[in-house]
């Protein structure tokens, strides 16, 4: 699943997704009961995820009318793999949702590689790209 689409409002979702599901392909709703029973999570999960298989994306994004999609490509630096995932959400965030209700702010991104299973910190060079790095 490829996910096309976040939404502030789990409403939003749900109308986006019953456009695509009109035009018969097969969106997933990821988020949209957590946030339609607490909204204040949106923010803290970033929001509420339309999500389409794979070979579905490209007409997702047509019919949406959304602007063409270029995801960063981060590069693990261990073994200069593209398959790195960018963590939504921390532990201390999550953690302050459990026990205050709201996330805790932090200005640190951590990602992890699918390949070498190592965690990486993102941050942004000085052209304004993302880039993942060791952590020391």
């Amino acid at each position: 699943m490829r996910v096309v689409a976040r939404y502030q409002k789990a409403d939003d979702a749900y109308l986006a997704a019953s456009v695509l599901e009109g035009s018969g392909l097969s969106p997933h709703i990821r988020d949209g009961h957590t946030i339609g029973v607490d909204w204040f999570y949106s923010q803290a999960i970033g929001g509420v995820k339309l999500e389409v298989p794979e070979g579905e994306f490209e007409k997702a994004v047509e019919l949406l009318g959304l602007p063409p999609v270029e995801e960063p490509t981060l590069k693990c630096p261990y073994c200069d793999s593209a398959k790195v995932k960018v963590r939504e959400l921390s532990g201390v965030a999550a953690l302050g949702i459990v026990l205050f209700g709201f996330a805790v702010p932090l200005k640190t991104r951590k990602a992890d590689c699918l390949d070498c299973k190592t965690s990486l910190k993102v941050s942004t060079n000085e052209n304004g790209e993302q880039v993942a790095e060791k952590i020391d």
